[in-house]
């Protein structure tokens, strides 16, 4: 009676398809670090940074139609800065007792949210690239900004100064922005070509501004 051999062959031969096939979708995209100093090495927080393809005909479009919020809460906007990608929405509800009139005359986009308490308006669509400065009508120290990127490849840095981003790998024009952030050293964007994963930090040239804090003195605001 003939003993009966089984082989493995085909499996290791589908293992070894699937294996060089993950490789390969690893090996597409990479990480990118990035991380932003002052001029005195300290590290600054909750800045915005974005990769844009340089390439945009082989950009990946990601918009993932998400609605945002930019909460109005003790007389202030929170998150007081907001990083979305253009065509998404953003929603401002009131959680405060007291009125507000949100708006913007912002170039990209130019709204007004009239007074309002007990509801939350429709979202508001931002359809074009840029800065979108926030203020109340009413409450003139609340001010807030949206970044609308024109890629999906943006995130804000953390307490050490650093941010990740996954991206697929291609040549990228990396900017950063935040409102204590000088327009020239806004300008120190870098242009790299990203096969793996890449680190890169920013040092700043000029000290960081103070964002206003100021609140109305007059007595009847408190009531809207």
């Amino acid at each position: 009676m003939c003993a009966i051999r089984y082989t493995s062959y085909p499996m290791i031969s589908i293992l070894f398809v699937l294996f060089f096939f993950l490789q390969n979708i690893h090996a597409e995209n990479s990480s990118l670090h990035v991380t932003i100093l002052s001029y005195q090495k300290a590290p600054v927080e909750e800045v915005i940074v974005n990769a844009s393809p340089v390439n945009p005909a082989k950009a990946t479009v990601s918009i993932k139609n998400k609605i945002h919020q930019m909460v109005q809460k003790n007389r202030v906007f929170s998150p007081s800065i907001l990083a979305i990608q253009v065509g998404e929405q953003v929603r401002f509800p009131n959680q405060d007792s007291i009125k507000h009139h949100v708006y913007s005359f912002s170039k990209p986009k130019v709204f007004q949210l009239k007074l309002y308490k007990d509801h939350s308006p429709e979202p508001i669509e931002f359809d074009k690239p840029g800065i979108v400065s926030i203020g109340c009508n009413i409450h003139d120290w609340m001010i807030g900004h949206i970044y609308i990127a024109d890629s999906p490849y943006f995130n804000k840095t953390d307490a050490k100064g650093t941010t990740e981003i996954q991206l697929p790998n291609g040549v990228y024009k990396i900017q950063f922005w935040h409102p204590i952030i000088s327009v020239n050293d806004q300008k120190q964007t870098k242009i790299i070509d990203i096969q793996n994963d890449t680190k890169i930090t920013f040092i700043l040239k000029d000290a960081l501004a103070k964002l206003p804090k100021k609140k109305s003195s007059n007595k009847f605001w408190r009531n809207y």
